[in-house]
């Protein structure tokens, strides 16, 4: 039976690396791989192993600890472990194991961090050392966006051929077993009833666009009254943006943290669902996770034609300029007078299982590539 060993780091409360791991652990079981994933022992991520694995994959766990520890920590699992597939969900220092036991060695890009200019010029410098080192470590390469999987096949075609791994674009997806719709009338808190319901999910910061929305938010207040936004998440911003919510009203509801189990309360009741976007390299570069939480639930997605977010939807989304916050109350205007129509696009086929099935039909021609290597 061939098996694959996924190497995450971090609390997948604040880290979402790991999300792909638990995501395709049981698709991937029952396509026939022995699973195993290494985590930190934290609480989110023994709740959230718990309920997305069911026991299919083997999660084993370390203590925080510092970096080389960690990596040690690491390598000894993988010696017990013995994968044919090495996985690492972030190609970082705490992930980068020191294990020489022979494998397919696969590499996740779900970002570009070196592109991200709020960070320092030295951390930067490190970032594109180690993404540029990626290509020569791995066997393999799954990058999470189109803007990625581009990237990296430019960066590549600077080696040898004979050099340069394979590559898979294999985005984020939803995990059909957290997809639970609920009727109208039981679907969340009586204060969104007979109202056009705005839902907001992610990080809250100004980076991720949290002010635009207050600010169209107020904008529409200005009209009409028979919309709410919901805003679910936590982030630095959260204090800041909760003072101006409090000033709109009873239109925003700055939700805070909502555990994967009472979101669909929330999305069962939304009219369209919210996902700012930035021109920038980092938006075009990462894929956001939680559009792929929102499509089954086959609501209008107002966001912006930046990215994954733009690949995924096409035509089918609603659309606004980045950071225009009066583009977005027009859009949120449209669907609060039922102008905005269906989704239109098949959830099944950005699903765990469905991305599962691409994986494992590229991953076994890589490691099929691998061993002819290793015979020769």
């Amino acid at each position: 039976m061939k098996s694959i060993c996924f190497v995450t780091t971090g609390d997948i409360k604040t880290n979402a690396t790991a999300k792909r791991a638990l995501g395709m652990a049981n698709p991937l079981a029952d396509l026939g791989w022995r699973v195993h994933i290494v985590m930190e022992d934290t609480p989110e991520n023994h709740h959230r192993a718990s309920i997305e694995c069911d026991g299919r994959a083997t999660v084993h766990y370390f203590t925080h600890l510092p970096a080389n520890k960690e990596r040690a920590e690491k390598a000894k699992l993988l010696k017990a472990i013995r994968p044919d597939c090495l996985y690492l969900s972030a190609f970082v220092f705490r992930n980068i194991v020191p294990y020489r036991g022979r494998c397919t060695r696969i590499v996740e890009h779900s970002e570009l961090m070196a592109s991200v200019c709020n960070r320092n010029l030295a951390h930067r410098a490190l970032d594109a050392i180690l993404e540029y080192s990626s290509i020569l470590y791995a066997d393999g390469l799954v990058n999470a966006s189109v803007y990625l999987h581009d990237t990296y096949q430019r960066r590549a075609s600077l080696l040898p051929r004979r050099l340069r791994p394979a590559m898979l674009h294999l985005p984020y997806a939803y995990s059909p077993s957290m997809v639970r719709p609920q009727p109208a009338s039981t679907g969340g808190p009586g204060m969104y009833r007979g109202k056009a319901l705005f839902v907001y999910l992610g990080t809250i910061t100004a980076n991720y666009g949290i002010f635009t929305l207050l600010e169209a938010a107020r904008l529409l207040s200005q009209e009409r009254r028979d919309f709410c936004l919901a805003v679910l998440g936590q982030g630095n911003d959260f204090g800041a943006a909760a003072r101006l919510a409090g000033k709109l009203g009873g239109c925003v509801d700055m939700c805070g943290f909502v555990s994967e189990e009472r979101i669909p309360q929330y999305f069962s009741q939304a009219a369209a669902f919210i996902l700012p976007m930035n021109d920038t390299v980092q938006d075009w570069a990462r894929c956001p996770s939680k559009l792929f939480m929102y499509l089954p639930y086959g609501k209008p997605v107002i966001t912006c034609r930046i990215g994954e977010a733009l690949h995924v939807l096409g035509e089918q989304g609603l659309y606004y300029q980045p950071g225009n916050a009066a583009e977005l109350k027009e859009r949120m205007a449209c669907v609060a007078d039922g102008k905005a129509g269906g989704l239109g696009i098949n959830p099944q086929e950005h699903s765990w299982p469905a991305r599962a099935k691409v994986f494992d039909g590229w991953a076994m021609a890589a490691l099929k590539k691998k061993s002819h290597k290793n015979l020769t």
